[in-house]
């Protein structure tokens, strides 16, 4: 989804020859994704993945793109999958500046953000994350702090289907 923002993530990692982008999914825009990416070294388009996938590509990757165009009204206050699987697995995401879980995630210091539409921005962070592994590793700590202490998706909706029966 979303090809444009995600032509600046392609665009910006062009100019970084150390830093490979590998894009998993198989949305509405696969295909122009695909096609946009060809030919470009750094760049793989993995298409369909199962479930059972999820945790190594977390495992292998520095961040994971989360990254939604923040015009969009929902985009402003959702919390994506891609957050919760952040903290479950512990990998740091890059956020949508601009939004709620974006500020959130900024404050505590467990993932990044940058303005979807500048491929300058999403260039100058991903340099900032490549020179300075410390920044990454650093929101990995903090992430598996906040899992140590926040309680759960599945410890919440428990607590809210317990009120609900009583």
């Amino acid at each position: 989804r979303y090809f444009d923002i995600l032509k600046n993530l392609i665009d910006a990692i062009v100019e970084l020859p150390n830093v490979n982008l590998y894009i998993w999914g198989e949305g509405p825009d696969y295909h122009k994704i695909k096609s946009y990416s060809d030919n470009k070294e750094n760049i793989f388009v993995n298409g369909r993945y199962d479930n059972s996938q999820l945790s190594d590509i977390y495992k292998n990757a520095d961040c994971v793109w989360a990254v939604y165009p923040n015009k969009d009204y929902n985009v402003k206050y959702a919390i994506s999958n891609k957050f919760h699987e952040s903290i479950n697995l512990g990998r740091p995401c890059i956020y949508a500046d601009k939004t709620e879980l974006g500020n959130f995630v900024n404050s505590k210091g467990i993932g990044f953000i940058v303005n979807p539409y500048s491929v300058s921005d999403i260039k100058e962070l991903l340099k900032k994350l490549s020179a300075n592994k410390i920044v990454v590793k650093e929101a990995v700590k903090n992430l598996n702090l906040l899992k140590e202490t926040e309680s759960s998706w599945d410890e919440d909706i428990k607590k809210l289907i317990m009120y609900i029966n009583s």
